[in-house]
């Protein structure tokens, strides 16, 4: 059987889809797609606040005459004298 490539174009064998359908595919689109960024974003968002748990309060700014543990003072470092050197071996 010889078909026309005129016939061929103008029968459809699929069914446009309804404006219903189309919210519904829309609708379940959306729903699946916040499901998925909820729950790949979930675990990231607990260990940020389990890091922000964890943080340690701000220090108090320095009240006149103190010079450590507050914010603008000295944090002392104690300095240790490097190991001596090897004799070069010949």
């Amino acid at each position: 059987m010889k078909m026309r490539l005129s016939e061929f174009f103008r029968r459809n064998p699929y069914r446009p889809t309804s404006p219903r359908q189309r919210l519904v595919l829309v609708a379940v689109t959306l729903v699946t797609v916040l499901l998925l960024f909820s729950g790949l974003l979930a675990p990231h968002l607990r260990y940020l606040q389990h890091k922000l748990a964890m943080r340690s309060p701000p220090l108090p700014p320095c009240a006149p005459g103190q010079t450590e543990r507050c914010l603008g003072g000295r944090q002392p470092v104690m300095l240790i004298a490097p190991a001596p050197r090897p004799a070069a071996s010949r």
